[in-house]
């Protein structure tokens, strides 16, 4: 049997549902993992007054809450009471993104060109080939003239940043414009302007400044954890609520609680919860996060090509353009800042090749499906023989017509 080799608008329709379902998992993963460490810090030490201020926590969020259904299910009880601390934890965490992306809303394109050391790309005759092709790709867009901006970089690479496309720049290394030919050099300022026409620039912004803020988080945890250390007895009131409420019955099977003193074992609790929350959020920073993110650009990395494609009516060129690229992508600038690599046009840093984890955590596709795809689009069914795609590699993305 034979199947229909997918259109532009094919590929812009699943990427934009794909990443629509992606960006929701970042908070609702965040608020997962902690919610299961601050239960889990409930379960690892059920320490009495401990228990009561999670479910003091919990009643003051739902105070129509019934525990009487609960009383003998200790179980349930430290559920709720480590819910109680999630939603206290949870909702700082929530703010203080919102502040990060406010922030970013208004800092970031300048803040990313800060860190390429970027100078504004002066409008002479020696560079009417880039400005004729941002001026061309701008009016097929349906789109504002961006601002752009050259790196002092012998490397090829370009990104796009702002927040709407009237704020919009687009960074062009100072290889890429010597090495390119001018439908290259336009292929790559279109796959550019289809980021700044699908908001790629924005999401792109937020998530590279959003990354910051864990590296906060974690420093905050360390000084709240080395602050409990030092002074770990902590008074801690138990629920007026929640003591009525549960009165001796959910003192069972607690009579070691007796023998750590008033608000002692409370105390070491809440250092449980600190590292347990502490892990929640590296967890969340250094594994979940870089998958939703890679997952993220490299939908959005597909959707460009395609958008690209459509704009020049030459897919060849883009494909051809980063062959380039490819064998000489890295902006020395930008070693120090590695989350930068979402927005460029191919990772600006080494990789080591072939390398399963390299692979995985990559932000980019690999450059021999993006190629596959665009000469599929320009209706080849094979690769040329320069291709730089592994056979193996091409077996999945090649269609049978």
């Amino acid at each position: 049997m034979s199947s229909s080799v997918k259109t532009v608008y094919d590929h812009i329709a699943y990427n934009n549902r794909q990443s629509i379902l992606l960006i929701l998992l970042f908070p609702l993963s965040l608020a997962v993992l902690v919610s299961l460490a601050c239960i889990g810090a409930v379960f690892v030490w059920p320490e009495e007054e401990f228990v009561l201020t999670g479910l003091n926590l919990w009643a003051e969020v739902f105070p129509s809450f019934d525990f009487q259904p609960y009383l003998q299910n200790e179980a349930a009880l430290k559920l709720f009471s480590g819910g109680g601390y999630s939603v206290y934890i949870i909702i700082p965490l929530m703010a203080a993104a919102l502040i990060w992306v406010v922030i970013a809303y208004f800092f970031s394109g300048n803040m990313m060109g800060f860190f390429a050391d970027a100078k504004p790309y002066p409008d002479t005759l020696a560079n009417r080939k880039v400005y004729q092709a941002v001026e061309n790709m701008a009016i097929v867009a349906g789109l504002p003239m961006p601002k752009l901006y050259i790196i002092d970089d012998d490397s090829l690479n370009a990104f796009a940043t702002g927040f709407s496309p009237k704020s919009a720049a687009i960074y062009v290394t100072k290889g890429l414009v010597e090495k390119l030919e001018p439908l290259e050099m336009e292929a790559v300022i279109a796959h550019e302007m289809s980021h700044i026409g699908n908001r790629d620039i924005r999401l792109t912004g937020l998530i590279i400044m959003g990354l910051g803020i864990f590296s906060v988080l974690l420093e905050v945890f360390r000084l709240a954890f080395r602050f409990f250390m030092r002074a770990p007895r902590v008074a801690s009131e138990s629920a007026s609520v929640a003591s009525d409420v549960l009165g001796s019955s959910s003192s069972s099977g607690k009579s070691s609680s007796s023998d750590r003193g008033d608000g002692g074992g409370s105390g070491f609790g809440f250092i449980i919860l600190i590292i347990f929350v502490y892990g929640a959020v590296w967890i969340f920073a250094y594994a979940v996060a870089p998958l939703i993110r890679l997952a993220i650009s490299r939908r959005r990395e597909y959707l460009a090509d395609s958008t690209a494609a459509l704009l020049t009516r030459n897919p060849e060129a883009l494909a051809s353009a980063l062959k380039k690229i490819c064998a000489d992508a890295r902006v020395e600038m930008l070693d120090r800042y590695p989350m930068m690599g979402i927005a460029c046009i191919e990772t600006p840093y080494d990789k080591k090749k072939g390398s399963f984890l390299s692979n995985l955590y990559s932000t980019h596709p690999p450059i021999g499906a993006r190629i596959q795809r665009l000469y599929e689009m320009s209706g080849r069914t094979e690769l040329p023989a320069a291709s730089l795609a592994p056979r193996r590699r091409l077996k999945f993305w090649r269609k049978k017509i």
